[in-house]
């Protein structure tokens, strides 16, 4: 699914709950602030004025940003928010109920683009645009679009308000912060594990304006950290019996705060000055981190309800403990939440106790944290299979071991009896989570290991000494020379439009080959094999596009090589022959001829050469010199029945016998050039895939490992649920949607990628009639679009479609799926997009390809034929 109107690529993140990496460290920056007040129907307006909102911006919501972002007492290293442009325009709108996120977020898109455009503004990245609405009914004053880090664009809707706070906590979503929430426990309790007596008030903790209750305090150290103002330097992550020496909050200089983890509980601690004027006393302020489950969130948001569990990532949202006094009601506060020097504070296991001493000059405090003895040494390392050892980067230590054994200071290795310390946490492509938001836990990488054949165990140790018994031995054989390559190719195996070819030339003296490759020019693998030794590799008939082939050992060593490939077949009906010969049937395209008598055939050929025989035997000859025989046969389907090569200048091929047959002869010429050595990057895990239906779905349709290079295949936002649609081309909104059982889409991205979009969508429907319904109604929409020349999308835009034609190809005229393949474009001017979508339907299963570049009619016709390959791979995994 994707949703071609106005906007065309989007995994969207509306207010809280949502996962992003750690943002770029903080550097001054000014931000534009551009203003558009909407009517709708020219009878729907805003009472608040644009003046008004320009007012509230340039004398309190700026100066607020910049006071929250300094790092110096006179603001002089901050972030400087500035008005840009405003305007006011009118929509026609048909359905006015846009307060879910999701319409919401179309809307958005759609204003942005349209105000963007009509100011003649074609760079607006980076940019925030607020979009005053009239008061529709909805429950909230303001909502935005998620960002990442003060470079965010971002867009903001504002119903009705021009409130200086509602302005400030939307841009601080822009800037991609979440909550500040409450953690309230029916008990009384200051903490406790998620469950019936401690849930999860949204936006109940009003710390700062980050929360719902106006305040300008200082943003808490979590969301500072979230936006680069601190460094990890500046937080102590405590695993001990320790004192620690906290500054408060507003300082510019040390220790600013303390992560602690306790099992599966996270807690964030800072240092406040008290805030008179609401009676907030001076102590520390407590959060958890590790997200609620849904079902204990209370939120005025209906939508909060119905998210997802958190899959570990680091959220942007934290729960505020009550220490004290604070008492958090509809909006309302009362009470401090700090922890003073006249209390202590435990974790709800009891594992952690916490207690503070206050300096003189209140801006820094003592921190004591002591810890239960831990005599409980961790549990066996869970080594993973050393065939999963595929990259030098890689852990060795199973995942869920490192999640559930959270505690480990270090392993120890034993190598051949010998004892040495591992500290790693130089873990690639380490994604931080809640569980481990500042550096990745204790590791042993496969390139921690020495060179060699050895027999191999090893052991973890805690943070309290305790050591955990050996592991198993291993016997493991640790490589880190490269793969060798040479042009040496022998045909293997002949299919209609290609030669499988076995390549002699690739080996791996030390730990063998385990994966061998080929792409086409969009990385897409048309052909591998994880043999040790000699590879089998597809190749496509002709002198094809450039390839590249990829092959790595298996401790992830690789190679990489452009590859020109000429492979033709020079059929028997360009031989010259001799004698009567009798032509017989085709396979796979090629004709058969047979010499009932004594004959023979003959072709002037240069380079690498194998004959394409039948049945019976023949005598191979080069320039008149015998240099083989076709070693006799009794079928008559095609085979390889000799090869050769052409030393020097083309020379006659003679082919001579008796009651023999043959379809002709291979010649080809295969070269690898610009080789290079690389690193298998070890693949994002995909967590989805533990569900057999996820599992099942994927087969029907593309995974990671059809691509080669520095792709990433993952499912999108929601794209294992069926909350969002799948068909939407040229229409908001189908029928036959409702009739779908599962659903999985992926994204397929990498930098610098030359798509704007590249995703593949696999739905199995109720049944057949149902997936039959959706391809008689994607029939009719489509074909009704090409006859209108646009379709419209969900607030009623009509956006024009140009439908082009396709090159000639026999993927399309294939009828073992029905087919929907479309090549057109959508929008126009600056807002033009390609799309290649291929839909495809078989049984009660559909596959979609959809292909997305910027600009009109963007595919060349060699590029859409490459991906028309492609949908002829899905069109086979849909029938398999």
């Amino acid at each position: 699914m994707i949703r071609f109107c106005t906007k065309f690529t989007l995994v969207l993140c509306i207010i809280s709950n949502c996962v992003f990496p750690v943002p770029k460290a903080f550097a001054i920056s000014q931000k534009k602030i551009d203003l558009v007040k909407v009517s709708f129907n020219n009878t729907l307006n805003s009472k608040v004025t644009l003046d008004s909102l320009l007012f509230q911006i340039q004398n309190n919501v700026s100066p607020l940003w910049t006071k929250l972002t300094s790092k110096t007492e006179d603001n002089s290293n901050s972030i400087v928010l500035t008005t840009g442009v405003a305007a006011e325009i009118d929509i026609s709108m048909s359905n006015l109920q846009i307060c879910s996120s999701n319409e919401m977020s179309r809307f958005l898109i759609r204003i942005r683009s349209d105000f963007y455009r009509s100011m003649q503004i074609e760079n607006n990245i980076g940019r925030i645009l607020i979009a005053l609405i009239p008061n529709i009914g909805c429950i909230w004053s303001g909502i935005s679009l998620n960002g990442n880090g003060f470079e965010s664009s971002g867009s903001i809707a504002l119903q009705d308000t021009d409130s200086a706070f509602v302005i400030s906590h939307e841009i601080g979503h822009v800037f991609g912060l979440g909550h500040t929430n409450f953690l309230y426990c029916i008990s009384r309790k200051p903490d406790g594990p998620w469950g019936k007596d401690c849930g999860a008030i949204e936006y109940g903790g009003a710390i700062d304006v980050m929360s719902n209750v106006e305040n300008s305090l200082p943003l808490s150290s979590y969301h500072q950290w979230r936006l680069g103002l601190l460094s990890s330097d500046q937080i102590v992550q405590n695993w001990s019996d320790q004192i620690i020496n906290l500054s408060e909050i507003e300082s510019a200089q040390g220790i600013k705060a303390i992560f602690l983890r306790d099992g599966d509980s996270t807690y964030w601690i800072e240092f406040r000055r008290g805030a008179t004027f609401n009676g907030y006393k001076t102590g520390l302020v407590i959060y958890r981190t590790d997200p609620p489950p849904a079902q204990f969130v209370s939120s005025p948001n209906p939508e909060d309800s119905q998210l997802q569990d958190s899959s570990g990532g680091l959220s942007t949202d934290i729960w505020m403990l009550n220490l004290d006094s604070y008492q958090y009601n509809q909006g309302k506060v009362s009470g401090s939440m700090a922890l003073d020097a006249t209390k202590n504070f435990a974790t709800f296991s009891g594992n952690i106790q916490i207690s503070v001493n206050l300096g003189e000059n209140g801006r820094e405090a003592l921190v004591s944290i002591s810890r239960r003895k831990d005599i409980t040494p961790p549990k066996i390392p869970i080594v993973k299979s050393v065939e999963n050892w595929i990259t030098p980067g890689v852990s060795i230590i199973d995942t869920k071991y490192l999640d559930s054994e959270w505690d480990i200071e270090k392993y120890e290795l034993m190598i051949n009896g010998q004892v040495s310390v591992v500290y790693s946490r130089d873990l690639s492509g380490w994604t931080p989570s809640y569980l481990n938001p500042l550096r990745p836990t204790a590791n042993v990488l496969v390139k921690d290991l020495p060179e060699g054949s050895y027999k191999f165990a090893v052991r973890a140790i805690d943070y309290s000494g305790n050591a955990s018994n050996w592991s198993r031995k291993l016997d493991v054989i640790i490589d880190r020379s490269f793969p060798k390559l040479t042009n040496d190719f022998r045909v293997n195996d002949f299919r209609a439009k290609s030669i499988s070819f076995t390549w002699d030339g690739t080996s791996d003296e030390g730990s063998g080959l385990c994966e061998t490759r080929v792409a086409n020019q969009d990385d897409f693998v048309i052909s591998s094999d994880e043999s040790k030794f000699s590879p089998k590799l597809q190749f496509p008939l002709g002198n094809s596009n450039p390839l590249k082939i990829e092959t790595f050992d298996c401790r992830g060593n690789g190679i990489t090589a452009g590859v020109n490939a000429d492979i033709r077949i020079i059929t028997a009906s360009k031989t010259k022959k001799t004698s009567r010969w009798v032509q017989e049937q085709e396979v796979n395209g090629l004709q058969r001829f047979y010499c009932p008598g004594s004959c023979s055939a003959s072709l002037s050929i240069s380079g690498n050469f194998a004959v394409i025989a039948g049945s019976g035997s023949a005598d191979v000859l080069l320039s008149g010199k015998k240099i083989g025989s076709i070693i006799n046969s009794k079928s008559n389907l095609p085979r390889f029945g000799f090869q050769g090569k052409v030393p020097l200048k083309s020379q006659v091929l003679r082919l001579t016998g008796k009651n023999f047959s043959f379809y002709g002869v291979a010649n080809f010429k295969i070269d690898l050039a610009m080789k290079k050595e690389i690193l298998r990057r070890e693949l994002a895990p995909d967590q989805s895939l533990q569900d057999a239906k996820q599992l099942e779905l994927q087969k029907r349709g593309l995974s990671a490992s059809d691509f080669a290079g520095n792709w990433n295949v993952l499912p999108m936002a929601r794209g294992t649920t069926l909350e969002d649609p799948t068909l939407d081309l040229c229409a908001p909104k189908y029928s036959s949607d409702s009739n779908r059982a599962e659903r999985r889409q992926i994204t397929v991205f990498k930098d610098a990628s030359p798509y704007l979009f590249l995703s593949n969508e696999v739905v199995r429907y109720k049944d057949a009639a149902s997936a039959d319904a959706a391809f008689r109604e994607l029939s009719a929409v489509v074909s009704e679009c090409r006859n209108k020349g646009g379709g419209v999308d969900i607030t009623g835009t009509f956006a024009p479609h140009v439908f082009l034609d396709f090159p000639v190809n026999s993927v399309i005229s294939s009828s073992r799926t029905n087919k929907v393949f479309v090549r057109l474009t959508i929008g126009s001017d600056n807002e033009a997009r390609s799309l290649l979508g291929l839909y495809q339907f078989k049984n009660d299963v559909f596959s979609g390809l959809y292909v997305v570049k910027v600009g009109a009619n963007a595919f060349t016709d060699a590029e859409v034929l490459r991906w028309l390959e492609v949908s002829s791979e899905i069109e086979t995994r849909l029938i398999s």
